[in-house]
């Protein structure tokens, strides 16, 4: 990645993420604290889903996704968390068929997925043999099993995981599962090639990324008839063969492809 230097007498423009002075580690930090906020919300805010209302939560998560513009710069943090459990709120998942909130389960999931994205963020840092990285790696595995078991054995878990025992859900999950590894990289880099390689400020990124926008109106759209016909598993498949050749085209960009190309591959993932 490079890093662009300005030497003007203006000084650099703080309002860009290379100007903070922040690492890799750093800036996937920043992403990721609302992926931990968001998936150790999702179960819980399901149960307050199904007990109040979908449109009262959804009501409720947009008014919490607003607050964080009235917080202070020094208040990002809380911010985040604000957001992040807006989000939730704002999508709810039938998954559960408890109807009380399990605050054990809700805190092994947070726990768990902290200490995985911890050690996922650091390993490439610090060395995947290095004693904190170990620490929180052993403690993610032995949290997320804990979770497991008590799910299982519960008599009306938050998660039910005999799904996972169907096929058709086991697929699709983990179809998902590797689309958002996909997206969560692809719009982890993306941002900063196009703002510290090609130069652009944060409107124009955020107006450079609406190909892909485009391709999932598209997608959306011709969705439905392309199921009836072929079937939900030929089209899932279909979409994976897609997103991988995305990710090859997109494997290829170089600091001199320039944002035509980008726009390319970009809108091949969203459709």
């Amino acid at each position: 990645m490079v890093t662009p230097v300005n030497s003007g007498a203006a000084g650099p423009d703080h309002r860009r993420w290379w100007a903070l002075g922040a690492d890799t580690g750093q800036q996937q930090w920043t992403a990721d604290a609302y992926v931990v906020v968001f998936a150790a919300l999702m179960l819980p805010a399901g149960l307050l889903g199904d007990r109040f209302g979908r449109r009262r939560m959804l009501i409720a998560g947009l008014a919490l996704s607003v607050l964080p513009s009235l917080f202070t710069p020094g208040k990002s943090t809380k911010a985040v968390g604000i957001v992040s459990a807006g989000s939730t709120l704002g999508d709810l998942p039938p998954l559960s068929a408890s109807r009380a909130v399990d605050t054990v389960s809700t805190a092994l999931t947070a726990g768990g997925l902290g200490a995985l994205i911890h050690a996922i963020v650091e390993a490439p840092t610090r060395g995947w043999g290095d004693p904190p990285v170990l620490v929180t790696g052993a403690a993610a595995v032995v949290l997320i099993t804990a979770l497991v078991l008590r799910e299982r054995r519960a008599a009306r878990p938050m998660l039910d995981m005999s799904l996972l025992a169907q096929r058709g859900f086991l697929f699709n999950t983990l179809a998902a599962t590797l689309l958002m590894f996909v997206l969560s990289g692809l719009l982890f880099v993306l941002p900063q090639y196009l703002q510290a390689v090609l130069g652009h400020d944060a409107l124009g990124t955020g107006v450079r990324l609406l190909p892909m926008m485009g391709g999932l109106i598209i997608a959306a759209r011709a969705a439905q008839p392309v199921v009836a016909r072929f079937g939900a598993r030929a089209v899932v498949s279909a979409g994976l063969v897609v997103l991988a050749l995305a990710a090859l085209l997109g494997s290829r960009t170089t600091t001199g492809s320039g944002y035509g190309f980008t726009a390319l591959w970009l809108s091949i993932v969203g459709c």
